[in-house]
């Protein structure tokens, strides 16, 4: 848990994904959790509303979030910096992936099981898939169940790939 940030700058480096590593944590709740209403996932992680909206702005403004079906762009003329429409409430704006946020979500995923592979090199992960497959929903679910990186620069995305 001490390395967070660092952790997750490296999956999304390892994943070409250009997010912060608090953005890449959120990324991989929203993957998880997806359609889902922002009151939701607020709910869901236990942050309030206003620091959820702060922090989907960064996903949005990716092109990997779409929120209630508003063009994922910056700051749309007639909604707010969210990419919401000004009319939405909290608790009926739906939070879904877009297509490039689905192919980066299996970028992050493929990320995380390479970083898996490495830490299990003795191990040949072909001869026991079913171990394969319970490491994997351990990973999973402990990643899940994480808090956000709070240490890092929030702003500050991935290394562009090499």
């Amino acid at each position: 848990r001490e390395r967070r940030a660092e952790t997750y700058r490296r999956l999304a480096e390892a994943a070409d994904v250009q997010l912060s590593p608090r953005g890449t944590w959120l990324m991989y709740r929203v993957t998880d959790n997806a359609p889902i209403t922002e009151a939701g996932l607020a709910q869901l992680l236990g942050v309030a509303s206003s620091d959820l909206e702060q922090r989907l702005t960064e996903l949005v403004a990716a092109g990997y979030v779409l929120m209630d079906g508003t063009a994922p762009v910056n700051r749309p003329a007639n909604g707010d910096e969210a990419g919401r429409p000004a009319s939405a409430s909290v608790a009926s704006v739906s939070v879904a992936l877009t297509q490039a946020g689905q192919q980066a979500a299996g970028r992050l995923r493929a990320a995380r099981q390479a970083g898996i592979d490495r830490l299990c090199t003795e191990w040949q992960p072909d001869q026991v898939p079913e171990l394969r497959q319970l490491i994997g929903r351990v990973t999973t679910t402990l990643v899940a169940s994480d808090t956000a990186p709070e240490h890092d620069a929030v702003g500050t995305p991935a290394a562009p790939g090499r």
